[in-house]
């Protein structure tokens, strides 16, 4: 588990970016400083969601995988 540099709160193995809308290793994001380790994506911490938070993914589209590919685009706002 990681801890958030901005809440008090853990991310597991994937975090989903909200600027670019894509997932990458977590382990990516601290190595990348917290900022979107996404070429051209300039999101940083308070961008950073856990894709294992609470089945939130599953909220937005249920067709979403408990494991994601990473790099793969996983829209906010897709159609169920």
């Amino acid at each position: 588990m990681y801890q958030h540099p901005a809440f008090a709160k853990k991310h597991g193995k994937y975090t989903w970016c909200l600027h670019c809308e894509r997932v990458y290793l977590t382990k990516d994001w601290v190595k990348n400083d917290w900022d979107c380790p996404g070429q051209g994506c300039d999101g940083g911490a308070l961008d950073a969601h856990s894709w294992d938070d609470g089945d939130w993914s599953k909220e937005v589209n249920e067709n979403y995988p408990e494991v994601p590919v990473v790099g793969e685009l996983y829209p906010l706002y897709a159609e169920k």
